[in-house]
C-alpha cells in the first residue's frame, strides 16, 4: 500500500485522492496552510462548493457529487459513497447514496463523479427518526479493489475521505451558543474532547478562554476549552460546547471554532473526527 504520510513520485496501482486544495497531493494528516479536514470543496452541492454565506435549506432537495484524483499509474473503477451526519465528533456510518465511475490513471485536475441527486436532509433525519439537526455534515468515502479506504471514516488521516460542515451559526453579541453532538468509541477508549479556535483558519471574532466550554452530559462534568473522557467499546455519548459570544462582538464579526475529539495514551494527539464551526454575529 502507498504510504499516506509521504506518497511517492510513480505509483504503480490506483492512488485516489479526495483534494482538498489543487496541488493536495494526498499526504495525511492535512499540513495546507488555511485548509482543515472538514471544509472540504471537493464535496459538491448542485456541482458548487459549499458557501457558508448561504447555508443550504436541509428541507431542498440537492444533488451531492465528489471531485476525485487518481494519482497512481492503473486506471480504475472508483465508488463513491455519501453519507450526512448530525453533529459528531465520530459517528456511525449511515449511507443515504452511492455512485460508481471509472476513472483513467494520472487525473489531474480532479474528476467529478455522477450526483446522488434530490438528496433531502430533512427527509434523511426523519426516515430515522430523527429531528433535523441546526448544524449536520456531509462525508464522502473513495473506494477501489487495491486502494481501498481504510474503513474509519477519517477525513483527518485517510486522504479517500472528505467532511464538509453545511451550516453557519449567526449569534448576537452577549449571546450564549450551545452545541450538542455526540461522540464515539473508535478504538482508543481515551480520549480529549475539545471546542478551540481553529488552525489555519482567520476570523475577527476572539474569545478569552473562559468562554468556551465542554459539557459531558452523562457525567455531568464541565471543562474550560476540553474534557479528558474515556468511552467502552462502542459507546456514543452526549456533549454540548457552550460558547459565551463576547458582548464587544460587533454586527459581520466571523469566528471559525472547532470541536474535535482526539485520542489519547500511545497514540496521543491523533485526531478521531471534528465539526467545524463558523460563527457569523448578526446583530
Amino acid at each position: 500500500m502507498p504510504n499516506d504520510q509521504h506518497p511517492p513520485e510513480v505509483l504503480d496501482g490506483p492512488y485516489l485522492v479526495i483534494p482538498y486544495r489543487f496541488d493536495d497531493d494526498g499526504s495525511r494528516p492535512l499540513s495546507i496552510p488555511g485548509v482543515v479536514y472538514y471544509q472540504c470543496p471537493s464535496i459538491l452541492i448542485n456541482q458548487q462548493p459549499y458557501d457558508p454565506s448561504s447555508p443550504l435549506n436541509p428541507d431542498d432537495a440537492a444533488d451531492i457529487s465528489v471531485m476525485v484524483k487518481n494519482r497512481g499509474a492503473l486506471s480504475c473503477l472508483v465508488t463513491a459513497r455519501f453519507y450526512c451526519t448530525s453533529p459528531a465528533t465520530a459517528w456511525l456510518p449511515r449511507p443515504f447514496g452511492s455512485s460508481t465511475f471509472y476513472l483513467r490513471a494520472g487525473t489531474d485536475p480532479a474528476v467529478e463523479s455522477p450526483p446522488v441527486r434530490n438528496f433531502v436532509p430533512s427527509a434523511y433525519f426523519a426516515q430515522l427518526g430523527l429531528p433535523t439537526p441546526e448544524h449536520y455534515c456531509f462525508f464522502v468515502e473513495v473506494t477501489t479493489p487495491l486502494d481501498r479506504a481504510s474503513g474509519t471514516h477519517n477525513a483527518a488521516t485517510d486522504r479517500r475521505c472528505s467532511q464538509q460542515n453545511v451550516q453557519s451559526q449567526k449569534v448576537a453579541p452577549g449571546q450564549r451558543l450551545t452545541i450538542p453532538f455526540e461522540v464515539s468509541d473508535r478504538g482508543h477508549q481515551r480520549y480529549a474532547v475539545s471546542v478551540s479556535p481553529a488552525r489555519h483558519l482567520e476570523g475577527t471574532l476572539s474569545f478569552p478562554e473562559e468562554a468556551l466550554r465542554i459539557v459531558d452530559l452523562a457525567q455531568g462534568e464541565e471543562a474550560v476549552t476540553a474534557l479528558q473522557v474515556t468511552l467502552q467499546a462502542a459507546e456514543i455519548r452526549s456533549f454540548q460546547a457552550v460558547v459565551d459570544v463576547p458582548d464587544t462582538a460587533s454586527s459581520g464579526d466571523v469566528a471559525h471554532l472547532v470541536i474535535e475529539q482526539t485520542a489519547l495514551g500511545p497514540e496521543e494527539g491523533v485526531p478521531v473526527g471534528a465539526i467545524g464551526v463558523t460563527v457569523v454575529v448578526n446583530s
